[in-house]
């Protein structure tokens, strides 16, 4: 059909800006020279003013188009940037005034740590522009978390330390809303979700000592003659799988930090002994009945930024996390209990300026978490210096670490006189889809 005869009005008032953008591209083609020749001056003039119209409207998405091929890590960190590793441990070093019993023998605590580092093996990214879609990152990470306790006795002082060797599959999905299309200006509301999959994990306190003592001391079995475990060099291990899930809900995010934040955690594990170092039901070292095959926990975090003169920027945040284990108790050991739940309440406060490192201050009662000591209840008071990473994400992220503000070709040119500027329309190349998409 001759183009001259097209409905153009009836096409572009009041359809939505994707049959603009299309007639838009349509129209930049070259048109045959003999058919140019044909068309009347009035009709060239409609169509130029068209072609205008359809610039403006469509001008916004181009720009987005653009700035996604220049850069398309732009806006959303790489799945190996330590700020972005959210939902995992944190490393502790801290004090607490309760004395630390083993083998019945108390000391005063001098130092204990909780460290390790989290290793990205291998991830990726579809590099979406979470202001306008769901991303997506997917990461194998390889995590080594000690636990290590010094007391102040002076012929033992260091407490048989725990070893956790973890090889977990991390899937995070984020969408952050603005209450702006066309500014894309904060505040932000910053929603994400994922999944930790545990492969294959591992806990032990690696020793090779009798697991168990009968009332003189010497090593025994469970059902002949043990009465207790042997906390200062006894074999202590588990083998498991699991599963959690996360969300985190921010609000009033500016482009650098979350104002205010809500996360919750909720995981399964199963133990088992294989395929070597895990748990067994022997009687020489059989600890599954009162380790328990089945662990599971919950935990909830509250944020809240700080932005003051005279302070550090950050955030302070309060955690609660309940974890509670099937077992406790054996047949063969009736003197032997373990408590089934651990109880934890923490208050810190974390600094971006100091890279992640701050201060914290928590109560730990139930079960006691450190290997073989399991079968302890504790109640104890814990001060001192927390670093975790993850809370220092950025909104949008030029490279190189720094938050910035929204690209230039995100914002759309004034329409013609008269008129508001119109509503900003992704496009529809990679790597950025429709609002809504996933």
């Amino acid at each position: 059909m001759d183009r001259r005869h097209l409905p153009w009005r009836s096409i572009s008032k009041g359809r939505p800006a994707v049959f603009r953008l299309l007639l838009g591209a349509w129209l930049a083609e070259p048109i045959p020279t003999a058919l140019a020749q044909s068309v009347p001056p009035a009709a060239t003039s409609q169509q130029q003013t068209l072609h205008e119209s359809v610039e403006s409207a469509g001008d916004s998405a181009v720009g987005v188009g653009r700035q996604a091929q220049a850069g398309q890590g732009r806006t959303n960190v790489e799945p190996f940037d330590l700020r972005d590793f959210e939902f995992m441990e944190r490393q502790y070093v801290f004090w607490s005034p309760q004395k630390i019993v083993t083998d019945g023998r108390a000391a005063s605590l001098a130092l204990e740590a909780h460290v390790g580092p989290h290793v990205p093996l291998a991830g990726w990214a579809d590099h979406a522009d979470p202001l306008r879609t769901w991303s997506n990152q997917l990461r194998l990470l390889f995590t080594f978390q000690s636990d290590f306790r010094m007391t102040t006795a002076s012929s033992a002082p260091v407490v048989t330390p725990s070893y956790h060797a973890q090889f977990r599959l991390q899937w995070l999905r984020r969408h952050v809303f603005t209450s702006s299309e066309i500014s894309r200006a904060p505040p932000f509301r910053d929603l994400r979700w994922g999944l930790t999959m545990d492969l294959f994990s591992h806990h032990s306190n690696g020793q090779d000592g009798c697991t168990f003592f009968d009332a003189s001391g010497a090593c025994a079995s469970r059902g002949e003659g043990a009465t207790r475990l042997n906390e200062k060099n006894g074999s202590f291990g588990t083998n498991y799988l699991g599963i959690s899930g996360h969300v985190r809900h921010s609000w009033g995010a500016s482009y650098s930090q979350q104002k205010s934040s809500l996360l919750g955690s909720a995981g399964l594990q199963y133990h088992h002994g294989v395929p070597f170092g895990g748990l067994s039901d022997t009687r020489e070292d059989g600890l599954l009945k009162l380790w328990g095959r089945v662990h599971a926990f919950v935990e909830a975090e509250a944020r809240y930024g700080v932005e003051e003169p005279c302070l550090p920027s950050g955030y302070s945040y309060f955690r609660f996390r309940s974890d509670i284990a099937s077992g406790g108790t054996d047949p063969l050991l009736p003197s032997v209990r373990a408590r089934p739940d651990t109880e934890t309440w923490e208050l810190g406060y974390i600094s971006r300026g100091l890279k992640g490192f701050g201060l914290f201050a928590r109560v730990v009662t139930g079960r006691e978490y450190y290997n073989i000591e399991f079968t302890q209840s504790v109640t104890r008071l814990q001060f001192g210096v927390v670093l975790d990473t993850s809370g220092s994400v950025p909104i949008l992220n030029g490279g190189g670490g720094e938050a910035q503000k929204p690209p230039p070709g995100d914002d759309p040119k004034p329409s013609r006189a008269g008129q508001p500027p119109p509503a900003a329309t992704p496009t529809l190349t990679a790597p950025y889809a429709p609002n809504g998409a996933t």
